[in-house]
Order: C-alpha cells, then sequence, then structure tokens
C-alpha cells in the first residue's frame, strides 16, 4: 500500500492534465523513476486502487494502449485537479477503500485546506476534533468526530460523521473555523456512506426512491 496514493496523483496527472498520455510501458518508467514498483501487477493494482478511491475506471485495453477514461463522473473534475496540483495528501496507509467523497455539481472547490485535512482524516479512519461556528449564534461549539464522508451539494461543502454517542451529524465546512486531527482511530460506517450516496443533498428520511 505504500507509495500506492502517489503512484495515482502520478497516473491521474498525465490523465487530465498531459497532452501525451501514459502507456503501461511509460507509465512503468515513470514510476522506476519515482522510485516506486512498476511491475505488471502493481499497474493492475494501481488500476483497481484509483477506482475504489476515486470512483474513476482507467484502462489501456485500446488500439494506441495509452490510459484512458472509461468512467469517471465528470463532476470529480475539480476535486482530482485540486488533488493532483496541491500535492497535500501525502503517502500514507489507505485503510478505507469506500467512495467517500461525494459532488452533486461542478463546484469551485472552496474551503480546500480543511476539506483536504478531512479527506486525510477519512482516509486515515483519524478521529478530528472541529470548533464549529453556527449562523446564528455567538458562542462556537466544539465537537469530537468520526469522518465518515464529506460531500458537496449545490456548491457549498459538508462532513457527515459520528458523535462520541455514534450519533450521525451534519456539518457545513465553511462553518469550521478551527480543526485538529487527532491520534485515536474509528471503524470507518460504512452504512452512513451508503445511505448518503443515495441521497440528494443532506438530508434524508425513508426509503429510496426512483
Amino acid at each position: 500500500m505504500k507509495n500506492k496514493l502517489h503512484s495515482a496523483l502520478i497516473l491521474l496527472n498525465n490523465v487530465y492534465f498531459e497532452n501525451k498520455k501514459f502507456t503501461r510501458e511509460t507509465l512503468a518508467e515513470k514510476l522506476k523513476e519515482e522510485g516506486f514498483s512498476h511491475s505488471k501487477n502493481t499497474i493492475t493494482e494501481l488500476l483497481k486502487f484509483i477506482d475504489e478511491i476515486f470512483g474513476i475506471e482507467l484502462s489501456f485495453k485500446n488500439r494506441e494502449g495509452i490510459v484512458r477514461i472509461i468512467e469517471d463522473d465528470q463532476n470529480h473534475y475539480h476535486f482530482i485537479k485540486t488533488l493532483v496540483l496541491n500535492g497535500r495528501l501525502q503517502q500514507e496507509a489507505i485503510r478505507h477503500k469506500n467512495h467517500i467523497v461525494s459532488f452533486s455539481s461542478d463546484t469551485d472547490f472552496d474551503y480546500t485546506d480543511f476539506v483536504f485535512e478531512i479527506y486525510k482524516a477519512i482516509l486515515q479512519t483519524n478521529t478530528i476534533k472541529i470548533t464549529y461556528q453556527k449562523f446564528h449564534t455567538d458562542t462556537p461549539e466544539f465537537y469530537v468526530l468520526k469522518p465518515y464522508l464529506i460531500k458537496e451539494y449545490l456548491e457549498r461543502w459538508y462532513l457527515i460523521g459520528g458523535t462520541e454517542n455514534d450519533e450521525t451529524r451534519v456539518f457545513g465546512i465553511d462553518r469550521i473555523k478551527d480543526l485538529d486531527v487527532l491520534t485515536t482511530t474509528f471503524n470507518p460506517n460504512p452504512e452512513a456512506i451508503k445511505l448518503y450516496k443515495n441521497t440528494i443533498g443532506v438530508n434524508y428520511s425513508g426509503k429510496v426512491e426512483k
């Protein structure tokens, strides 16, 4: 798992921002230059990793043999762009493999710093402590949370997390005034992620309707 995230960023940067696309061979050469594993099996696992973490399916199986996007939610674009250009995510062991970022529109990706800090905490399954200021109160509130999911809705970012009492709560990231990533870890909540995957916005009730 070590260095896999960095390798993924190298490939995604090529997919989104470079005209000359990698073949398996040229990707292997690039990974070798960076000191990363570059075998055929490693590249196959890298494609699977990108699909699981980012929801982007890539393939080299085409006439030209170059990397192409098979399936991609186009709303990922700004997130991936910021992810690649900032390089904020460090080479950490990834324990959480569900889709943990959700989009509804072509957002401008505001509140970048806190979004990245929360995203890293989710990947590393670290609890966080936030100072939260509601719109209509003067006194901030403090929460220790298990961050489950980052969700964008109508160009506003939200954090869905579990409280110390295991209550699932929603917080507007623009209202977070301070954030600390703690050393304590938590078990991911796949049910919360599954629930919000089928939810428009951040409020839900009843069963899923088509």
